[in-house]
């Protein structure tokens, strides 16, 4: 409960700690233990939903540090918390693209926007994609079906190498149609949602890695980690696994297929 108690400070310390708060609050609704953000919602005596509308501004500011260091920093000290809080819903439900975010918050510093007016100006919906983008993604699901498919009367070396390719392909199209890696991990089922999503990225240190195949491998090895139960709850030890590129044993995975070995012909 340390971390809750350090956010509840944060927000009683009034505006000039709500950033802080946000950071907090990011870090307590991203583990989703049981009962946590309740928790806090309590202590200040506002809803979960508020507690989590602060917390994807936290969220906002990890990943634009990852991206962006040097400049994010200089944002955190020019722009108050209600422009990170106002924006990053919308980056969270992919109207506004991490880069975008950037984009946006240099026209606030560049034109010296108040909060109003930056609030105004900010779209409400996604432009439609174009019509390549559409096929693109299109063209990944299927590749994905194809990957899935059980095959017969294939030769097995040519069988590995054209599912290895086949993945390779499909995560560079979804890749080309979505806004970062977290929408990508949780496209891929590695993650349910954004908050878990952004905590397996920074654990895994997938922004230390260039390619998306890259990453997506490291993270289907900390899924695998935590699936199989070795250390019970932690999730320390399951980054740490990953980023060694260590693979779970078959015979200690109690629950599912290892990630790790998605078409992978057995």
């Amino acid at each position: 409960m340390t971390e809750i108690k350090s956010a509840v400070e944060f927000w009683n310390a009034g505006s000039a700690s709500l950033f802080e708060f946000c950071i907090e609050a990011a870090n307590i609704v991203g583990r989703r233990v049981d009962g946590e953000t309740q928790e806090l919602a309590r202590c200040i005596r506002r809803s979960p939903d508020t507690v989590e509308r602060y917390a994807k501004a936290g969220l906002l500011w990890w990943a634009m540090l990852d991206k962006y260091p040097a400049e994010s920093e200089c944002m955190r000290e020019s722009l108050d918390w209600q422009y990170w809080t106002t924006i990053a819903p919308l980056w969270a439900r992919n109207i506004i693209s991490l880069a975008g975010v950037k984009d946006w918050f240099d026209l606030v510093v560049t034109h010296n926007w108040t909060h109003e007016q930056y609030s105004a100006k900010l779209p409400t919906k996604k432009a439609l994609d174009t019509e390549w983008q559409k096929t693109a993604y299109k063209a990944a699901l299927m590749l994905d079906d194809l990957r899935n498919s059980p095959a017969f009367g294939v030769d097995d070396v040519r069988y590995r190498a054209g599912i290895r390719i086949i993945e390779i392909a499909a995560i560079w199209l979804k890749g080309m149609t979505m806004k970062n890696i977290i929408d990508v991990l949780i496209e891929e089922k590695i993650a349910d949602n954004v908050f878990r999503a952004s905590h397996i990225a920074n654990g895994c240190r997938l922004f230390d890695l260039k390619t998306d195949v890259e990453k997506i491998a490291r993270a289907r090895l900390y899924r695998d980690w935590r699936n199989s139960g070795i250390f019970g709850k932690q999730t320390q030890p399951c980054y740490n696994k990953a980023i060694a590129g260590e693979a779970v044993p078959v015979d200690e995975m109690f629950d599912g297929a290892l990630l790790s070995r998605q078409g992978v012909a057995e």
